[in-house]
């Protein structure tokens, strides 16, 4: 490390990435193949701090400054000022300086105020120019119909009614303005809106005139799906649209036994079973499987009753069949065995840099880009094809950093394919380059068995209990985004529990299976 106190000697300072490049090449490569950042100066921060891109307490990425001062605490000026520890220490100033803890409530603040306007207008409130008078009487008359508002009748009343007719024509054409959005996005529709039955349900009307009530993930879900969007034309289905579209799909591309909505097998309704694969799929519906209709252990168990009957049974989240359809049919179809399989022995692996990482990620795992401290990756034919990523133990999951210990945080293959010894390959090397002591590693239980990790040598340490998630506009958010501290930072009552707060929002919870946790030791 001799040369690292060298580059940020006080004789020194730090010197340009090329002048680190030509006298010490051998740190200049490794800090660049190796480290996280998409500037040198960031990697080499990184590194030599042991330290992974921090986040604003919002979830946002920050700023990095410099070599010497870091990152920026804040990812903006919004954050700065709505920082509880921000807004209290601006009180404790002004109660120090003004003997209160907003400047506004000190009479010599009010006095120094007033003289300022009284020297630049004559008079110690605006409010008495009389221009400002005029102004206020003439919007007044316009809005009112009279220049004074102790002139209207029942003024009270009418304001109420005003704000709610003003408040109610907002929302119209907010909402107008996203069905016209969606509607771009989707094959020719001839639709006209009409208006909002409440917050969720719209009433449109269609190319044939037909007039229709429709909830706003219906439409949605049909547009992304290019369906029939009229209800009169294009009923709904006992069935959810989106169930019937997963055995469609799985029908397509497998010439097995496939049995609909059995109950024989646990005694519980399995939506889609293929007995000959000991396969089963279960579409989950983010309403109807929430926690206002289902207690937290029922997908849990539901797993555990097939897995007695030796049934692999598969979780499919509403959600994620809208939004990542091409992921989830492409793991459907590695599962039957359909996907176009590639060697992995003829695969060349490379150390992969963030930005490919995170986009290859984002596209092709379920679960998307995780922060990483190794990439490693399998090309064919200079194609990336599969991906492997590693890090530092994460504090988050209420793991303690252990010299030499890592996680195994995320593996895919692109869609569509199948890397036939990749997942051993680019483990191998893991170990090889980086003898690490141990690896950890979480496997979901709503898509694992955990045979991949028994495969590469890991045992079974665990099973950790569900993990719940927020329905927030009908999709699933991490629970760690919700936390009471961050909810008492945006000024929610601390005296309730986070649940307490986010029913009050109207959030219902939903709970997942589980993971399991396996444990690698070298």
């Amino acid at each position: 490390m001799d040369y690292i106190k060298e580059i940020l000697s006080e004789k020194n300072k730090f010197k340009s990435e090329k002048w680190i490049k030509e006298t010490f090449p051998i740190f200049h490569f490794f800090i660049d193949q190796k480290s996280i950042g998409s500037s040198w100066k960031e990697k080499l921060y990184l590194h030599i701090n042991n330290l992974n891109p921090p986040d604003c307490y919002c979830g946002k990425k920050v700023e990095f400054i410099s070599i010497y001062k870091g990152y920026r605490k804040y990812c903006s000026k919004k954050c700065l000022s709505s920082d509880m520890s921000v807004i209290e220490k601006r009180k404790n100033t002004s109660i120090i300086k003004y003997g209160f803890n907003n400047p506004m409530k000190s009479e010599s603040v009010k006095i120094k105020l007033s003289n300022s306007i009284l020297d630049k207008y004559g008079v110690d409130n605006i409010s008495k120019l009389d221009s400002i008078k005029e102004k206020k009487a003439e919007t007044c008359l316009i809005n009112y119909g009279v220049r004074y508002n102790s002139q209207r009748e029942n003024s009270k009343h009418n304001l109420s009614n005003l704000m709610k007719k003003k408040s109610n024509e907002l929302n119209s054409k907010k909402h107008e303005k996203l069905i016209s959005y969606l509607i771009s996005k989707s094959i020719e529709n001839e639709l006209q809106f009409i208006e909002i039955i409440d917050t969720s349900i719209y009433k449109l009307k269609c190319e044939l005139l037909h007039e229709f009530e429709i909830h706003k993930n219906t439409l949605n879900d049909r547009i992304i799906n290019k369906n029939k969007i009229c209800t009169i034309c294009n009923p709904i289905k006992n069935e959810s649209d989106s169930q019937n579209q997963l055995f469609d799909f799985i029908k397509s591309i497998y010439d097995g036994e496939i049995v609909k909505n059995n109950r024989d097998i646990i005694g519980q309704e399995l939506d889609i079973l293929l007995p000959e694969k000991k396969l089963a799929f279960e579409f989950n519906g983010i309403f109807w499987h929430s926690d206002k209709f289902k207690d937290k252990n029922y997908h849990l168990n539901k797993t555990n009753l097939c897995e007695s009957k030796d049934i692999h049974l598969i979780h499919i989240w509403e959600d994620d069949w809208r939004y990542k359809r091409e992921i989830i049919k492409s793991r459907i179809n590695n599962l039957l065995g359909k996907s176009d399989k590639i060697w992995g022995r003829l695969c060349k692996i490379k150390i992969i840099d963030t930005k490919s990482c995170r986009e290859f990620l984002n596209k092709n795992h379920i679960q998307g880009y995780c922060p990483s401290k190794y990439n490693i990756g399998l090309l064919y034919k200079n194609e990336l094809v599969s991906i492997m990523t590693f890090g530092n133990l994460r504090i988050s999951l209420g793991q303690r950093s252990k010299d030499g210990s890592y996680e195994l945080l995320r593996f895919c293959n692109k869609l569509g394919m199948s890397i036939v010894g990749g997942a051993s390959k680019m483990f191998n090397f893991f170990i090889k380059q980086y003898n690490p002591a141990s690896i950890i590693s979480y496997a979901d239980r709503c898509w694992s068995n955990g045979n991949l990790y028994r495969r590469l040598g890991f045992k079974t340490e665990s099973i950790t209990k569900p993990n719940y998630y927020y329905v927030i506009n009908g999709i699933r958010k991490n629970r760690f985004n919700y936390r009471k501290d961050r909810l008492i930072k945006e000024g929610f009552d601390s005296n309730k529990t986070e649940f307490e707060i986010m029913k009050e929002r109207g959030y219902n919870k939903i709970y997942d299976v589980g993971n399991y946790r396996f444990i690698y030791q070298v």
